[in-house]
């Protein structure tokens, strides 16, 4: 199943709706889930965000040509509850 950018910002914000913006979401992921972010040889960024912060039993893992891409995917599978998706703008 294919998701897009959009959609996973959207379950990502719905996740903080505190926030007043998609970036001011993402650092309140990061800041929950003590979400790290590292970078492969390879060029693609590694994001992992423990179980804690999404309220599930396993580590959450993106991955992504940008920080932010990684973030994103990493987030909106914590939150969303699965990894069974292919993000469309990977």
């Amino acid at each position: 199943m294919e998701v897009s950018k959009e959609q996973m910002m959207q379950v990502v914000l719905e996740a903080y709706p505190r926030a007043s913006s998609f970036d001011e979401a993402l650092h309140e992921a990061m800041d929950d889930g003590k979400m790290g972010v590292s970078r492969k040889e390879n060029g693609v960024f590694h994001a992992i965000m423990p179980c804690p912060a999404a309220r599930f039993e396993d580590e959450h893992h993106g991955y992504g040509a940008t920080r932010e891409d990684a973030i994103l995917q990493c987030a909106y599978f914590a939150f969303a509850g699965t990894s069974e998706i292919q993000p469309s703008f990977m």
